[in-house]
């Protein structure tokens, strides 16, 4: 029966997100094959019941980076991709828009945020040549890639392992 449960899970969750490239450590992050701008990206992810990534530590930094690169995002150029937050109507901080959080934890540039012509006010995660994956704060109104996140799915499938295998998981 345990079994059956979880091979139910893994099939739904294989059928649900063929469309994406996903990773899952803790939250699932899943880069569309669609861009547009930071309002539209939220909107996106929210038809798919996620939310554009929040990022609160490290390891989730490192994760939205790589389902960036699994989902063949990278550019050797620039890259730029939506991330969930902003300072929109906040004055200089930043807050997580899906949660209302300021940040705490951040990964910014050199200078950064800046808000570069008084326009800027939508976090990204950034790459260019000179200088490897970092936040950097963009006009909102460009259309971009972006990453959704859902924890739901994350939690669902930890639950079942853990009524599978108890604290013995091991896919740890």
């Amino acid at each position: 029966m345990k079994q059956a449960l979880l091979l139910m899970l893994f099939l739904s969750s294989a059928i649900y997100c063929s469309d994406f490239n996903l990773s899952i450590r803790g939250s699932i992050f899943i880069v569309p094959d669609v861009t547009a701008n930071w309002f539209q990206a939220g909107e996106y992810c929210n038809s798919l019941g996620m939310r554009l990534a929040v990022i609160d530590n490290a390891d989730e930094n490192t994760q939205a980076i790589h389902s960036i690169l699994d989902a063949g995002k990278f550019a050797e150029s620039t890259t730029e991709i939506w991330i969930g937050g902003s300072n929109l109507g906040q004055g200089t901080d930043y807050y997580w828009q899906p949660t209302g959080a300021k940040f705490e934890e951040t990964f910014w540039g050199i200078g950064e945020p800046n808000n570069l012509g008084g326009v800027e006010s939508c976090a990204q995660l950034r790459h260019t040549p000179t200088q490897d994956w970092h936040w950097n704060d963009k006009q909102c109104t460009l259309a971009r890639n972006f990453v959704c996140e859902s924890t739901f799915v994350s939690r669902v499938v930890s639950y079942a392992l853990n009524v599978l295998y108890g604290d013995e998981t091991p896919f740890n």
